[in-house]
């Protein structure tokens, strides 16, 4: 009889110490209509710059969750806006910050670092200081890049 109540007792210790251990951690992520809102800051962007591009959209985990490739745009854009985006939402950080320490520090120890692109256009997608991921443009002008980059990160905090 005393083991049943012992057993008895001891059951919601258990079971309080097994939901605590099951909890689970929560983050937000990039939703449909906040990957819309980035892509068309940076259309409209590009648009007054009388330039097109690509234009990639990464998840916090890097992943590419949206890719345009604009009629007209240049062949080679898809790989370095693709690049552009997963540098910038892996690291949390303009893809530019890199291209600088390259150019200016001559860190080429950066040039080993998987997934890493040191070109202007790449910039950490956040909002309320959570990291959600990264936006990556690319145009045949790598001076409107971070312009536009900038720009349709800006729009997913004014929306």
């Amino acid at each position: 009889m005393k083991r049943s109540v012992f057993a008895l007792a001891a059951a919601p210790a258990l079971l309080l110490g097994a939901s605590q251990a099951m909890a689970v951690t929560t983050q937000p992520v990039l939703e449909d209509q906040d990957v819309a809102t980035v892509v068309k800051a940076a259309e409209d962007a590009m648009a007054q710059h009388n330039v097109k591009g690509c234009v990639a959209v990464a998840n916090s985990d890097g992943q590419i969750i949206f890719f345009e490739r604009q009629q007209g745009a240049y062949a080679s854009c898809d790989a370095s806006a693709i690049a552009k985006a997963r540098t910038s939402a892996l690291f949390h950080a303009k893809s530019d910050d890199f291209m600088n320490m390259l150019n200016k520090d001559g860190a080429t120890n950066l040039l080993g670092v998987p997934d890493l692109a040191p070109m202007p256009g790449g910039m950490p997608l956040a909002l309320n200081d959570q990291d959600l991921g990264g936006v990556g443009v690319s145009t045949p002008d790598g001076n409107i890049d971070t312009p536009v980059a900038e720009a349709a990160a800006a729009a997913l905090g004014a929306k």
